[in-house]
């Protein structure tokens, strides 16, 4: 879906009502929300740029194949 917003506050609103949305449907805290969307538009740009130079490894990469493992802060340079 790309939709286009007329501000920046525009689109932070919509965003905070959609993740608001998902952690009430899912159980989850909202904080949890917001750091997994920062951290997979982080990796998406690491892995976009230079997909085999780093590899995730630890709780994260368990969380991304198990969704309910813990995460951690792990991200590697091979």
């Amino acid at each position: 879906m790309n939709r286009r917003f007329s501000s920046a506050s525009d689109f932070r609103m919509s965003l905070e009502m959609r993740l608001k949305h998902i952690a009430e449907e899912r159980g989850i805290d909202l904080q949890r929300i917001r750091r997994q969307l920062a951290f997979d538009r982080f990796l998406s740009r690491v892995f976009l740029v230079s997909p085999d130079q780093f590899c995730l490894k630890g709780g994260y990469a368990m969380e991304l194949i198990f969704s309910n493992a813990r995460t951690g802060q792990h991200l590697m340079k091979k």
